[in-house]
């Protein structure tokens, strides 16, 4: 699948801007794909150069922000092509209904029911430049890629040329992710966990230490979200770093389980038989220890 980004045809950015469920073709066509809720649709589109860019669409609030913000950062995009499965939701009721009503001073999208119709973050700007850049093409219900790319190009034939220079989100800068060094860990009072799986009975296993390294129970599931739950529930994980830790680990314990991988803590998956040298606490075993207690 493609999702990376390309050069918009009249901005020296990125588009598309937000990421997304998507494969971007060619950013100077002028018809943008959306499947709504048939999300395996969207790869049949992975190679084209005859769509701007094709994506799938689940939900009527920060889904739908997100589709509004990246066709009309895209000045070429002129026709939105709404086909695959409507569902049962009809997400593509709230669409249309964005696109001709709007929505009112709450942001709700007027005419619509269900879960959450609100785009709180699309500003009036942006809901004018959708409203008249764009044109809502009915093909609902079509999955047969050879005829949506057909309906594409009678559409491109149609497009009267980009629409202004495009309408930008204002996101700001985004904060750039650094990771803890090694002195900078905060020890959760309840303890820590070793993990592991079971192969035999396809579980997760977790063996629960206190503090001191004395052994207090083991906790094990079949899934990464029951493990998490449980740890919250029980109050077995009190400290945020901490449980944001194991939601990694146990999650790569899951994935091992289900694609066959091997698995140990504080490394990266890796092929049954291509294990290398351990390494404890995965990167940050590189990073320089300055002080403080070690987990």
């Amino acid at each position: 699948m493609t999702t990376q980004g390309t050069r918009s045809p009249d901005a020296s950015t990125e588009w598309p801007i937000v990421s997304g469920r998507y494969v971007v073709g060619n950013p100077e066509r002028s018809v943008a794909i959306c499947t709504l809720a048939s999300s395996d649709l969207v790869d049949q589109f992975a190679g084209t150069d005859e769509v701007a860019i094709v994506g799938r669409l689940y939900t009527l609030n920060l889904g739908l922000e997100k589709l509004v913000w990246n066709v009309i950062a895209n000045p070429a995009i002129r026709f939105l092509l709404l086909c695959g499965d409507d569902g049962t939701t009809q997400i593509s009721r709230g669409v249309v209904h964005l696109h001709e009503q709007g929505f009112d001073d709450e942001h709700h999208i007027l005419g619509v029911s269900g879960y959450q119709p609100f785009v709180h973050n699309v500003t009036a700007d942006e809901l004018a430049a959708f409203q008249q850049q764009i044109r809502i093409v009915d093909l609902i219900g079509e999955f047969d890629r050879d005829t949506i790319l057909a309906k594409a190009r009678e559409l491109e034939a149609l497009s009267e040329g980009p629409w202004g220079t495009g309408v930008r989100h204002p996101f700001g800068e985004p904060q750039i992710a650094t990771p803890n060094r090694m002195g900078d860990i905060t020890l959760d009072p309840q303890g820590m966990f070793l993990v592991g799986i079971r192969r035999e009975t396809n579980e997760i296993i977790l063996d629960h230490y206190s503090p001191e390294r004395r052994y207090l129970r083991t906790v094990k599931g079949a899934s990464a979200e029951a493990i998490c739950h449980t740890l919250v529930r029980e109050g077995l994980i009190t400290e945020l770093s901490h449980a944001a830790y194991l939601g990694r680990e146990v999650a790569k314990a899951e994935e091992a389980l289900r694609w066959g991988l091997e698995f140990e803590q504080d490394r990266a998956l890796f092929p049954v038989g291509q294990g290398g040298p351990w390494a404890p606490f995965g990167p940050r075993a590189d990073r320089p220890f300055t002080g403080g207690p070690r987990p």
